[in-house]
């Protein structure tokens, strides 16, 4: 069945409440997102425009009134989606057009990502790029034939007005309406049949395994050497490649880990005393405009301090690095104090202040003297770039040296007290599953690798609030605001939710019921074709992709907690194919541990930490062993 045909089944299966013969049209006449439960949407809410939420009655609506439909895809803390409510979306010229001949339907990404893969496949096959805000043109029928990011409100940059762009598009729908093909999503297909067996390692070292030089081959060529990162231009963290990386170090031999030390030791340095890191309170941006990581994006997401946190904390340990343990202490703060709210975590804070980007962090010479002093400013100058011109529209973004003098902690505090008084940022406060799931796992790689007891209280705490707010009826639901329920249902929450799981399950072996609850949602996602991404009602079967960034894809999820869930369960392996670098490291980082690379040590009793390998797998055994390499031997204890 083509997609077209499935979305306007979707379309046409609300017919039987009512809603398409004889609807009232005066209730889609107004702007509908007041009643929205996203802080997104309800950005939105004072629009002109006449917005609607996607729902039965929108869908129908669009059907009945023949109407060619705008989707506009976007999230809270986006900095263009903002550029375009304040120049386009509040211009009364625009409305107008808009209101007399689509109809206009608001998506919130971090809501609705089935949606939002959908509309951004077809625009990144159809015009090679996208990003958000994502404005996608479909017919009553779902099949779209038109997609832009930002249209200014006037032709600038070589593009035409908002109003001229929609013309175009009636131009377009007016003529090709009735012929306009189905964009359907592809599937990757059925994974490759894996061996049941770890290999026979025999004594080779790690890195000597074909599938891993590949990798390591592969991550050498995209590697930049001066700036670290893969490729050129923006540079986004490539927390899935480091995750893999550094499991890789961790069961490698001192030469192993080394190799892989050179592969991304630049980069981690890199990400931690250029623009990306928040060197007053900790914590980091989403990502650099430049290939240095001199300016951010100065969006703060709940994923990137999830996964920097983990990162951080494992080099911490794999090459005792106090600096980035330093680092990502940083990011514990910053968790707790700019995300936690009610014992969970928001998902991210807005690169605007009062319109401006990154007014919240940028400093002048003038305002730092006044706030640290003569010899502060001094000492501060030893420790920063820093200057009268500045490295952001005449004002100073913080940029560690590299080769600082003594720190100025006091120096530092000072600036973020002060920092601490400005307007701050608008927060998004959506209450993400997966997302929350990923830190939790961080805060107990905190605990295991800093020694931080609080960050795994706060974890367990973590896990249990999220089952009481989202987890019903055996099944999570994507999103809350408030007592405000997106009650929709990804793969991605629900294996992210199990590995969570099995990470905690090792700390007390208390979570058996839940992680086979868990296990059993996230395989009701797989179906002959392979994963499923999403599985909503009012949208059709969306197949899981494998692309790892800035998350780790939800098929990557799925196979890596599902391998885990078997090890801390039962220490068996459980096959798994490799991914590609660069594409899905996170099942790479997967891979590893149903290959045996990792040590996977079993007991009657919860061991401690210290007494185990970095990188260690536990689970219940009548006899106290280790294994790894595919052979056993008993434990010392």
């Amino acid at each position: 069945m083509q997609a077209t045909d499935v979305l306007g089944n979707c379309f046409r299966s609300f017919s039987g409440i009512g809603y398409i013969h004889g609807m009232d049209s005066m209730q889609f006449e107004r702007n509908n997102l007041d009643k929205a439960a996203s802080p997104y949407l309800l950005q939105h809410a004072d629009n002109p425009v006449w917005w609607q939420e996607w729902s039965p009655e929108t869908l129908a609506w669009a059907e009945e009134s023949g109407k060619p439909v705008l989707l506009s895809v976007g999230y809270a803390t986006c900095h263009w989606c903002h550029v375009m409510a304040a120049e386009v979306f509040s211009n009364p010229e625009a409305a107008a057009a808009l209101n007399a001949a689509f109809i206009a339907i608001k998506i919130d990404r971090q809501e609705r990502p089935d949606i939002d893969h959908w509309a951004m496949d077809f625009m990144t096959r159809n015009y090679g790029q996208g990003g958000w805000p994502l404005n996608v043109f479909m017919t009553p029928a779902g099949a779209p034939f038109a997609a832009a990011t930002y249209i200014p409100i006037r032709p600038a940059h070589g593009l035409p007005g908002f109003v001229a762009y929609l013309d175009r598009v009636l131009e377009f729908y007016g003529q090709h309406g009735d012929t306009i093909p189905a964009h359907e999503l592809g599937w990757s297909g059925k994974p490759e049949p894996v061996p049941t067996l770890m290999p026979d390692w025999n004594g080779r070292a790690v890195l000597d395994d074909p599938v891993i030089g590949l990798h390591l081959d592969t991550y050498g060529a995209a590697l930049d050497i001066t700036w670290g990162g893969f490729g050129e231009g923006q540079k986004f963290p490539p927390h899935s490649s480091l995750l893999f990386l550094l499991q890789l170090a961790l069961g490698a031999d001192p030469a192993g880990r080394d190799r892989i030390r050179n592969l991304i030791g630049n980069t981690l340095d890199q990400m931690r005393t250029g623009g990306l890191h928040d060197h007053l309170q900790g914590g980091f941006f989403r990502y650099c405009t430049d290939s240095a990581w001199t300016i951010p994006h100065f969006e703060k997401m709940l994923y990137d301090q999830a996964q920097l946190l983990w990162i951080y904390t494992l080099a911490a340990r794999v090459w005792d690095r106090p600096d980035y343990a330093e680092t990502a202490r940083g990011v514990l703060r910053c968790l707790r104090e700019s995300f936690l709210e009610d014992g969970l975590f928001i998902s991210g804070l807005d690169a605007d202040t009062d319109h401006h980007e990154g007014a919240t962090y940028l400093w002048s010479l003038a305002q730092i003297k006044e706030l640290v002093g003569p010899e502060g400013l001094e000492r501060l100058h030893g420790e920063f770039h820093i200057s009268e011109g500045g490295n952001f529209e005449g004002l100073n973004h913080l940029i560690l040296k590299k080769h600082r003098h003594d720190k100025s902690n006091g120096d530092r505090e000072l600036l973020l007290a002060a920092r601490k008084r400005r307007t701050q940022p608008t927060k998004d406060s959506l209450i993400v599953t997966g997302w929350n799931a990923l830190a939790g796992i961080a805060l107990v790689q905190a605990w295991r690798l800093l020694g931080d007891r609080q960050a795994l209280e706060d974890a367990k705490l973590l896990f249990d609030r999220i089952l009481a707010r989202h987890y019903m009826d055996g099944q999570l639901a994507r999103s809350s605001l408030g007592g405000d329920f997106n009650n929709t249902h990804y793969l991605e929450d629900a294996a992210a939710m199990l590995l969570f799981a099995g990470f905690l399950h090792e700390e007390d072996r208390g979570r058996g019921a839940i992680l086979e609850e868990l296990r059993t949602l996230v395989s009701s996602f797989r179906i002959d074709k392979g994963w499923l991404a999403a599985r909503n009602a009012d949208f059709f079967e969306i197949p899981a992709t494998g692309f790892d960034s800035p998350l780790p894809s939800s098929a990557s999820l799925a196979e890596a907690a599902l391998v885990r869930a078997d090890l801390v369960l039962s220490g068996t392996y459980r096959p798994c194919a490799p991914g590609s670098a660069l594409r899905n490291d996170f099942q790479s980082w997967a891979w590893l541990h149903a290959q045996g690379i990792l040590p996977v040590a079993g007991a009657p009793e919860v061991l401690p930490w210290s007494a185990l390998p970095l990188g260690a797998v536990q689970h219940q055994a009548d006899v106290a062993s280790i294994c790894r390499l595919g052979s056993c031997q008993a434990l010392d204890r």
